[in-house]
């Protein structure tokens, strides 16, 4: 009776341990790589992804200029993508997520609330294109 019970038990921990392993490797299915390429943006241009988020979720984002001397970064709602759209230099943006002077390099990682988002990289300089590398994380 005594091997039964150690059988058991044994089998118990056995799968405790494999629902535990399920468990994170399921996480792992909850983050989206929205963007994870370089991309070469005209002089006074801007590259844009966008996502609807159904519920806040951490949103994690680096940046680095491979080739060029600055972009600025903005994560902005539905308005303020249609004023940059539309050329206006003022529109609203998530401040914790966003970076309002040209940068090289840039990590960011903060929760942003539900709705349709937008993330612009723009390039601000006059007479030459920049090329730059984006990865955006979004974990719901």
């Amino acid at each position: 009776m005594n091997k039964k019970f150690l059988s058991l038990i044994t089998a118990l921990i056995a799968v405790m341990m494999l629902a535990f392993s399920c468990a994170d490797y399921d996480k792992e299915d909850d983050k989206e790589v929205l963007a994870d390429k370089t991309v070469e943006i005209p002089a006074l241009s801007y590259q844009s992804w966008d996502v609807t988020l159904s519920a806040s979720a951490i949103v994690s984002v680096e940046l680095e200029v491979e080739e060029g001397n600055g972009v600025k970064f903005y994560t902005v709602d539905e308005d303020g993508f249609n004023a940059i759209k539309a050329g206006e230099s003022t529109f609203t943006y998530y401040p914790s997520l966003s970076s309002n002077t040209a940068t090289t390099k840039l990590s960011l990682s903060t929760t942003v609330s539900a709705g349709h988002v937008y993330f612009v990289t723009m390039n601000t300089n006059l007479l030459s294109s920049q090329k730059v590398h984006t990865k955006i994380v979004v974990e719901r």
